[in-house]
């Protein structure tokens, strides 16, 4: 390849970039006076970055320094005289002790003043050659962030940010250059202004011209009825949030809902701004106007809600009570709540009690409460998770923080911190591993960095005012601050305007995370902040929630071919029209900084080893070649014998590395994005020894890249290597038009090597020497990075998967496994959520040992719950049922909801499971209509009972489950006959998510799929010339229509049990569809023959030890009950509800 050194036009920048020639030696920055005051002096020479795309640079002071200012140093307090609520008569600053005049018992604080040194200096921290200005995405001063656009976190210090393409002068050039002070316009800038400091603060700042604007707000829409405005109630209490789902919880009644006769479940998706669905919830009936508290279970199916003196466990998707407990001589008001191994606690007040109380949910939902003996009142807060035991904080204002413990069997409470004054706050970070304690001593204020472990004091800061952990009175939310690790949440007081600031404990800074002046603190803090999310929530004087994003820049990777390396060209001055791209389609990075003098080359090269691509000197321009290495890989030319020029004693020289010599390890030092922009521990990758070789192959990357695209790189890198150690040279004459970067294969005896050229030397003999290495046509790694951010007060659960447990017969005929095995069936599906990726579903004989079982592709299948019950067909069996079903959807793509002709519903169109555990019905309709409530009504059933499932016809429901099935989506697999009726464990979570992660649930196999049908067409008449003879059709679960030869079971055989009225006579066994019952055993029974009617249950046998639930006389192996009452003498005819039961099939009667 020729080498250039190319001069390009620039504005002096202080960085020398060259063509193609050496690297230039780079000027080292000179150091600013740390003398105290500190000024900046000797800038000129210095190396001022560069950056393409987003990089990370350490500021250059360039005017200004120190200087002195007035602060608070403390305040010193004093009663009013009179009843006040203005403080206009008082000093500049003065404010209520405790935030109120009655909170403050009358006493105001006046600040007193003192002086300090502060920085008043600006740096510049880069050069802007493409005029594109640049945006400020992180600012770390004194090795402390600041600033982080890209993760929401709000200026804790007063700055001033140019981007380069700006005009106006600041400040403090103004006042220290003068008149004449520019504004270094194409310069990034960045001024502090009043920055406590004895000498010279260091500043680093990451920068990026490729990074978009955030922020905003987005409105979640209601599909359902819009409810009444939302006070401090309903935006409240009545309001929970589960982040490990995205969902907030919203329970109305009439209040909201006027007309409503039932508490409403609403699930509101925080990520498509829309409502998922919403479900009544059982039993809410008396509750409806009256006061409701709702609290997530985060990551499960459940919440818990609270109506005056009764509890209930609810489930979000049908919306059943699934457990309750009656408060007798119990007032409760919880407030927080935390996962404790299967478990769930949830722990507040009990005004009616000395000691806290304590809800203890398991993972089926089921229900016990106690009280914390000794655990006295105070503001909670999440506390310690420790191998076997779970804690939490109390911190009571007359001077104590309290720590209570659960080891699973009891309680313990210990003092951990007593203050000297009244703390009004406490928050445990477990990043750090401190119990964070706001108090007040004496006036001053203080926030301590407390060892729960001993109670000892490990940092302190003072601040200037007072801050509260707290959600003010009973009447706002619970569980409202979301702060990521190594940050608190924390407000001011309730009377105060909309605040909530954020502390980050390692930098000991406070910004303002968000605020709403126009209200107080106790309504605002009814909102939800989450900063792992970078959002919140706000509903009180709305009739929407509303979420608030963060104003943020987020950095974006940019083309490496049209940005990353178009822009580096052009500082040589080559435009876009003369470079030439092959094969960087989709090709992308966060960029680089180009920092010290250097050369084009020098630049280039980094990102042509971590992307593999080549360039070369074409005289008109330059061209960039990256082969493909999958389905895009073509040759740039197959060369032929003819095409090689023969020298000495062949055509191809190659030479093969030793062993010794093979690359044994990769190692890459980059820039990382997860890692705050520095300099990462290198990723590296290795195989298992295969050679003596110990040879390490090291590359290091000004480029910002993620740890997974690193990890890429190393593996990727390692088996590229271990592909090229073979080299080849030849010669080819006439015009071969090859480049550094082509992939050739060339002819060598009785093989052909596939070969990337390294370089091509034309000779005077107008003949091309090449020199190649072997290139390896396919790598592909994937790496699947794992994120687990804990959100502090909570396991980092990831659920974006539910599990629906299904006991149906057989979907397919060819499912039975003969007598072998259980068949068991079941669907993964989303919560709720859009762009589901897919499931896996573990399984366990206990919850602490699952293993994987079945994965699931992502479908939009339809999950519902029903808010109408379906009724009791006249003939299940039919074509014509006209009864109907309101579902909401809880899952699912509503475009799936559509009508079918009868012909494709009886084809398979239009297929569902409704019902519950035990009693799910096999149905099929045609006619969708959808409601204005966003519910949807399904009427024209042209299968009712499909496949056995009309015994459970009769049984539904409100709330009853809605399953659209789709062969695609139904799931299968066996379980041994030792299985029968045991519970299994199981866990469903996204293909992407951790498996250490996942709500389990306890599922029984009842063996649905091996259970005998009902028989049909029950008949009894008078025998000849006596006795009773009784008659029946059966069915086969593996074949369709009446009395089949393929009947499914071991043998055929029958169970027959008599009845006089309700009273059970005796049991009949058969191995046809009839039996006689004998003259002698009818006059036992009856006394006469015939009797004037009966009852009669017709059962149809299995091997298996089947045991139906629910049934009358239950005894192994029999199937489902048939069950007929008949009149054999004319005009006696009795009435008997008897024969409408759950599994009746018929009823027959041979009277006139």
């Amino acid at each position: 390849m020729a080498s250039y050194d190319w001069a390009a036009p620039r504005r002096s920048s202080g960085l020398s970039i060259g063509g193609f020639g050496l690297q230039d030696e780079t000027k080292q920055p000179e150091a600013v006076s740390a003398d105290a005051p500190y000024a900046v002096s000797k800038v000129l020479g210095r190396s001022i970055p560069i950056i393409v795309g987003t990089d990370k640079v350490d500021g250059i002071p360039v005017v200004g320094g120190a200087t002195t200012s007035q602060v608070v140093t403390g305040y010193t307090e004093q009663k009013t005289t009179t009843f006040t609520r203005s403080l206009d008569s008082y000093p500049a600053g003065t404010r209520w002790k405790n935030g109120d005049y009655w909170s403050s018992g009358g006493i105001v604080e006046i600040p007193t003043y003192g002086s300090q040194q502060i920085a008043q200096l600006g740096y510049l921290l880069a050069y802007d050659p493409f005029g594109d200005g640049y945006k400020l995405i992180r600012l770390e001063v004194n090795n402390e962030v600041v600033y982080d656009a890209e993760n929401g976190i709000g200026a804790s210090i007063n700055f001033r940010f140019y981007g380069g393409n700006h005009s106006s002068v600041d400040v403090i050039a103004t006042a220290n250059v003068g008149a004449q002070a520019g504004a270094w316009q194409a310069f990034a800038m960045v001024y502090l202004d009043g920055f406590p400091s004895t000498s010279a603060p260091s500043v680093k700042a990451v920068l990026s011209n490729a990074a978009t604007d955030g922020g905003g707000t987005h409105e979640i829409a209601w599909t359902g009825t819009v409810p009444a405005t939302f006070t401090e109630n309903s935006a409240g209490r009545q309001a929970a949030y589960d982040p490990t789902q995205d969902v907030i919880y919203q329970i109305l009644g009439s209040t909201y809902l006027p007309g409503s006769t039932q508490v409403w479940l609403i699930v509101l998706d925080a990520q498509t701004y829309s409502e998922r669905y919403r479900i009544p919830l059982q039993g809410s009936e008396p509750y409806v106007s009256g006061f409701m508290w709702l609290y997530a279970i985060r990551g499960s199916n459940f919440v818990f809600v609270r109506f005056p003196g009764i509890d209930f466990v609810y489930d979000v998707v049908t919306g059943a009570a699934v457990s309750s407990h009656t408060e007798v001589g119990e007032n409760f008001d919880w407030k927080i709540g935390f996962p404790f191994g299967d478990t769930y606690i949830i722990t507040g007040f009990d005004f009616d009690s000395a000691d806290l109380p304590y809800a203890q949910i398991d993972l089926a939902g089921g229900l016990s409460i106690g009280h914390i003996a000794g655990a006295g009142s105070g503001d909670l807060v999440y506390g310690r998770t420790t191998s076997g035991t779970v804690s939490f904080f109390i911190c009571d204002s007359a001077g104590t923080v309290d720590e209570a413990t659960f080891d699973g069997d009891a309680w313990t409470v210990a003092t951990v911190y007593t203050s000297a004054g009244v703390p009004t706050g406490a928050w445990y970070d477990p990043l750090t591993g401190y119990l964070v304690v706001f108090e007040t001593v004496s006036g001053a204020y203080y926030i301590r960095y407390i060892d729960p472990a001993d109670g000892s004091t490990i940092d302190s800061i003072t601040v200037t005012k007072a801050y509260f952990i707290n959600t003010g009175t009973f009447a706002t939310g619970r569980e409202r601050y979301w702060p990521r690790p190594g940050y608190v949440m924390m407000t001011e007081g309730a009377d105060d305007d909309g605040k909530v600031y954020l502390l980050d404990i390692a930098a000991k800074t406070i910004s303002t995370y968000a605020d709403h002046t126009g209200i107080t603190n106790l309504s605002f803090t009814t909102g939800i902040f989450d900063q792992n999310k970078s959002v919140w929530f706000e509903a009180y004087g709305d009739d929407h929630w509303v979420e608030h994003q963060l104003p943020n820049t987020t950095p974006g990777l940019v083309s490496v071919s049209s940005f990353l390396i178009t822009k580096i060209m052009s500082l040589v001055g080559y435009g876009p029209s003369e470079l030439t791209f092959d094969g960087f389609v989709g090709l992308t990075t966060y960029g680089l900084g180009i920092v010290s003098d250097t050369n084009v080359r020098t630049v280039l090269q980094s990102p042509s080893e971590i992307y593999g691509f080549t360039f070369a000197d074409t005289g008109s321009g330059f061209y960039f070649k990256k082969p493909g290495q999958d389905a895009s890989f073509a040759l740039d030319k197959a060369l032929t014998t003819a095409d090689l020029v023969f020298q000495e004693d062949a055509a191809v020289k190659s030479l093969d590395d030793a062993e010794i010599r093979r690359v044994a390890r990769v190692e890459l030092e980059y820039i990382s994005k997860d890692q705050a922009y520095e300099s990462s521990a290198p990723a590296s990758f290795t195989m298992p020894a295969i050679s003596n070789s110990i040879r390490v192959e090291k590359y290091s990357t000004p480029l910002v890249m993620s740890d997974a695209d690193a990890k890429k790189f190393v593996t990727e890198k390692f088996f590229d290597l271990q592909a090229r150690r073979r080299s080849h040279s030849f010669s080819i004459s006439g015009e071969g038009r090859l480049l550094p970067g082509d992939v050739v294969s060339v002819p060598s005896g009785e093989s052909t090597y596939t070969v990337q050229i390294s370089s091509v030397s034309l000779s005077r003999d107008i003949t091309a020497e090449i020199s190649a290495s072997d290139f390896q046509t396919g790598v592909s790694t994937t790496i699947h990075p794992v994120t687990n951010q804990g959100l502090g007060n909570q396991l980092p659960v990831t659920l974006a998967t539910q599990y629906i447990h299904l006991d149906v017969p057989l979907y397919r005929y060819a499912d039975d496994l003969g007598g072998e095995g259980l068949r068991q069936y079941g669907i993964l599906a989303s919560r709720g959520q859009q762009g589901w990726g897919g499931g896996i579903l573990y399984r366990g004989d206990t919850a602490a040992a699952m293993s994987p079982l079945l994965t699931q592709a992502p479908h939009n299948g339809v999950i519902g719950t029903c808010v109408t019950v379906l009724g009791n067909p006249l003939d299940p069996f039919g074509t014509t049922d006209d009864s109907t079903v309101t579902i909401r959807r809880t899952s699912g793509d509503a475009t799936l909801l559509v009508n079918h002709t009868e012909a494709e519903v009886l084809a398979g169109a239009n297929f569902a499971y409704i019902g519950a555990k035990g009693r799910w019905e096999a149905v099929g309709y045609k006619n969708v209509t959808a409601n204005l409530d966003g519910s949807y009504t399904l009427s024209g059933f042209s299968r009712r009972g499909y496949r056995g499932t009309e015994v459970f016809c009769d049984t539904h429901a409100i709330g009853d489950q809605f399953v659209l099935v789709d062969s695609a989506w139904l799931k299968s697999v066996n379980h041994p006959v030792s299985d029968l009726y045991l519970s299994k464990f199981y866990k469903a979570i996204g293909l992407t998510q951790d498996p250490s992660t996942g709500t389990v649930a306890q599922k029984q196999i009842l063996g649905a799929a091996e259970t005998p049908y009902a028989c049909v067409n029950l008949d009894a008449v008078a025998g000849s010339p006596d006795g009773i003879d009784l008659s029946w059709d059966y069915r086969s679960r593996l074949a369709e229509g009446l009395n089949p030869s393929n009947f499914g079971e071991d043998t055929l055989a029958f169970e027959i049990d008599i009845y006089n009225g309700a009273t059970y006579k005796r049991t009949l066994t058969a191995t046809t569809g009839s039996v006689h019952y004998a003259h002698a055993d009818v006059l036992s029974d009856f006394g006469a023959d015939p009797p004037a009617e009966l009852t009669f249950d017709v059962f149809m046998m299995s091997a298996l030890p089947i045991l139906v639930p629910g049934q009358t006389r239950a005894g192994s192996g029999r199937g489902y009950r048939a069950r007929a009452h008949v009149v054999l003498v004319p005009g006696s005819m009795t009435a008997d509800n008897a024969h409408i039961t759950a599994d009746s099939t018929t009823f027959t009667a041979d009277a006139a």
